[in-house]
């Protein structure tokens, strides 16, 4: 079984910022990982010069967990570059966590809530629906992809998964894996628990050898 990786940062005195890059905070967003990246700088260039900087700075606190490699440098979220620092991941956690709130599950009282990011920045929150005739109900993720899809997004680049259950993380069913695959296989899914620790996997990881848009062609 894989082991978990607590999201939760650790404050940490950093240094040197100012003297290398005048004019920039030292405000510092720190993930599991160890690496630390300036929150805000008063200049683009001088931004860039940071994220350069940083990401050559943590070539060496680069790790993996079951293939997943999280990279503490600024997000990029391209097609082939989806690298996610850990203080948007903690961010799509407490959003999923916040959705969780307004499931509609009085059969199952299981809540669960999910945070959909998209690839132009923008996040979609999900809840659970339940009905009474039970096989109309739908997941958290799928809702939060299908109001995703009605605000014009289709390309996602990570989504988080929240309930309250506290012993292990919970994973999207199959139905939603399927879902998730239509608008592709790289999606990083962010397991969670209410203590907000969380865990990375990719959607190719929970959904092997799926069958998806290209197959049709």
């Amino acid at each position: 079984m894989s082991s978990e990786r607590s999201g939760r940062a650790d404050a940490t005195a950093t240094s040197g910022y100012a003297a290398a890059f005048p004019g920039t905070s030292q405000s510092v967003a720190e993930g599991g990982g160890g690496g630390r990246i300036p929150a805000r700088a008063t200049d683009r260039k001088i931004q860039g010069r940071i994220a350069s900087s940083v990401k050559k700075m943590n070539e060496d606190l680069r790790y993996q967990e079951d293939g997943v490699l999280i990279n503490n440098g600024h997000p990029h979220f391209s097609e082939t570059d989806r690298d996610l620092e850990p203080e948007l991941i903690q961010k799509l956690v407490q959003k999923s966590h916040e959705a969780k709130a307004f499931a509609h599950c009085p059969y199952s009282r299981f809540r669960v809530g999910a945070a959909l990011l998209s690839q132009d920045g923008r996040i979609f929150g999900g809840c659970n629906v339940e009905n009474a005739c039970y096989t109309l109900g739908i997941c958290a993720e799928r809702t939060a992809i299908q109001t995703a899809v009605t605000e014009g997004a289709k390309k996602f680049v990570a989504i988080a998964v929240a309930s309250d259950v506290e012993e292990e993380f919970i994973t999207p069913c199959g139905a939603c894996r399927q879902v998730m695959r239509e608008f592709g296989s790289e999606l990083q899914i962010i397991l969670t628990k209410p203590s907000g620790s969380y865990l990375v996997k990719t959607l190719q990881q929970l959904l092997p050898m799926s069958f998806g848009p290209e197959n049709l062609k």
